[in-house]
This record gives C-alpha cells, structure tokens and sequence, in this order.
C-alpha cells in the first residue's frame, strides 16, 4: 500500500506564489481582477476605529468631579489638537492657575461628573494598503482583501505566531548559536530579524522595545512560544512582534539552506505570513515562465530513509528517518485510525501514525 505524507521543502527560489493582502477593517479595495500592480501601487483604503485615552481630570486639577466639568474650557464632542487647553482652574485668589493641555490630536469624547474621567478619541485617519509585491491581481474580496501573483523567494517555517508583518530582511546571528539579547540594537527598529538556534524571552523583550517587526529562527522554547501564542490566559494575541520558527521547538540549529537564501537577501523587503507560516521575499519581474507554486501542499510517497519530522506539537523538534513501514493501524483521537511508521530517533525507535509525520525534502 502507497502511503503519502506532507513534505515540506524549506526553500523556494524564484517561484509564482499567491499572496494575500488584507485590511485591517472593511474599508474599499481599489483594484479589480487582472490589474497589474507595483510593491507601491495602493490596492486598498480603511479607516480604522481611532483609541481613546482616559485622564483622571479631577484628579490633576485638585477639585471634586461635579466642579472640574465647570473648568471644561470646550464642549464634549469638540475637536481637540495636541498642545491645547481643555481646562483650567484658577486657585489662590486667582494667582495660581491649573491647566490640562491635550496630549493627542482628536475628540474631546466623554467627561464623567461621578468619576472626574476625562475621555478622549484619537483623530481618525485613513490607512492605505499597498500591494507590496509586483504581481497580477487574481482575487478581490470586496472591502476585503486582495490575492496577488507574484514572483518570490520563499521560506517555509515550520510554526509562527503574529500578525502578518512586513519589513528589511537583518541577518543578527550565525544559525547555529542562540540569538543574543545585546544584537537587537535601535538599527533592528522596523526590520524582520532572521538568523540563530534558540530565541529567547529575553531577546522578545528586546525586540519588542526596539520595536523590531518579526523574526525568523531556527527554534525556541515551547513555554515561551505559548506565551507568545496565548499571553493572556489562553486567549490567543497578537503580542507586537511576529515570529517564524524554521526549525521547531527547543535548540534548533537553523537549516543553512535557508539561512543561506536569507544571508543573500539581506537588506530586501520581506514579508512573513504567518498563516502560512513562511517568509517571502517579493521580486520584480513576471511571473510566467517560472516554476509554479501554487500554494497547495505537496506531498511524496513515504518510504525506508526517508527523513521525517514529528508534527504533534508540542513535539516539533523531534526528527527521525522512516526505517519500517506496515506496522498496525492505530486510533487516533476522534476515532480516526491510521497507518504507523517506525522512525529512528537518535539511537531509539517510535511508532509514529503517519499523520503526524512530515517529509523532509532538500
């Protein structure tokens, strides 16, 4: 009996691939099907819910609540801009005077006279979504979203969490040693950091001060990532900062195919999506002639010395290779049964069900 795995190949060069471009909120796309597009060319308009900010006004101006809504100096539902009074009080006789200027550009929103609550809504502004590929435009979700074809180079990751983010390409470490904390420097500030064995909670933080975009690394301590994943007592977040594990979890020597395809795009524009768990570096050109990916999975028959990888996770560092095939099925949750394959792990056997194996190819 032939059995197929997923196969999973860590690099593809020069490849026709479908990237998917969101909005945030609904807003209105402005290309159509079959447009051309350039990295630049606006593809979309939203206007995101502007934040509030709360001010404890009754509180800075030193009287009770019902008395500071009389030092309001503009009414709720103005227009407020950063560095102008909202209110004022007059104390000692008229010689000491308390202001509260605005530390925002938008809405005077709300004032409690129970709490003393000074509310105010940041000014609303429009987004702009630009295609950040050079491609054919193939799908359109109205006020949604838009998929375009595009040639790229692209890293398949094993697992990521985040939002989809986008930034230059920074090589901060060989891909054998962990990522230190002191390479994440104010020069990380809005790039996708890639390079190293183990990313720490430590360098998460770092990367999160700097405000560094993503980063892509060979592996990383499965508590760790799960606070990534679910900071908030299993609500699933996104923390800031977008991670790519090429690897899996624990210390992962980064796979120097592809560190090697990411050393030659340093300093170009990359994109990692984090659904799809991969990085792809957009380039110019078209997309005909080239080989397809078309963004199915792959798969190849499994079979003896074939190189595997575990993919029940938390297990996602555990390799292996196929050194028997036909052993019994066996029942996997919801009552599903499937075939087993005994793989050699180090110097140890384990029966693995074939679903939860992945093909190591290239």
């Amino acid at each position: 009996m032939i059995m197929l795995v997923r196969a999973r190949y860590p690099t593809n060069e020069k490849v026709s691939c479908l990237i998917d471009r969101f909005l945030p909120v609904k807003g209105r796309i402005l290309v159509k099907r079959r447009d051309l597009v350039k990295p630049e060319t606006v593809i979309g308009v939203c206007q995101p819910a502007p934040g509030f900010r709360t001010y404890n006004l009754a509180h800075m101006l030193g009287v009770a609540p019902d008395r500071a809504a009389d030092c309001l100096l503009r009414p709720v539902g103005s227009q407020v801009y950063r560095g102008s009074v909202i209110a004022r009080r007059k104390s000692l006789l008229g010689l000491k005077t308390l202001e509260f200027t605005s530390p925002i550009d938008g809405v005077l929103y709300h004032y409690s006279k129970e709490t003393g609550l000074l509310t105010l809504q940041y000014a609303s502004h429009q987004m702009k979504l630009i295609a950040g590929v050079e491609g054919v435009v193939e799908k359109v979700m109205p006020g949604r979203w838009v998929q375009i074809k595009a040639l790229v180079s692209k890293v398949q990751g094993v697992i990521a969490a985040g939002n989809d983010r986008e930034g230059i390409i920074k090589i901060i470490s060989n891909p054998d040693i962990a990522i230190s904390p002191q390479a994440v420097t104010g020069s990380c500030q809005g790039k996708i950091l890639a390079g190293g064995a183990l990313l720490s909670k430590e360098v998460i933080y770092k990367c999160l001060a700097v405000k560094v975009k993503g980063v892509i690394c060979g592996g990383m301590h499965w508590r760790d990532f799960n606070e990534i994943v679910t900071p908030a007592r299993g609500r699933s977040e996104d923390v800031g900062l977008t991670v790519l594990l090429t690897e899996g979890f624990g210390y992962q020597p980064m796979n120097r195919t592809i560190f090697d395809l990411l050393s030659r795009y340093e300093n170009w524009f990359g994109m990692i999506l984090s659904n799809s768990g991969i990085c792809v570096i957009p380039l110019s050109g078209r997309t005909t002639g080239e080989r397809e990916e078309a963004g199915r999975e792959k798969f190849v028959e499994l079979k003896k010395h074939l190189n595997v990888r575990l993919i029940n996770p938390p297990r996602l560092d555990v390799f292996g290779t196929i050194s028997k095939l036909g052993g019994k099925e066996t029942r996997m949750q919801l009552g599903i049964r499937t075939p087993v394959a005994e793989v050699k792990v180090g110097d140890r056997l384990e029966i693995v069900p074939t679903r939860n194996l992945e093909a190591i190819v290239g």
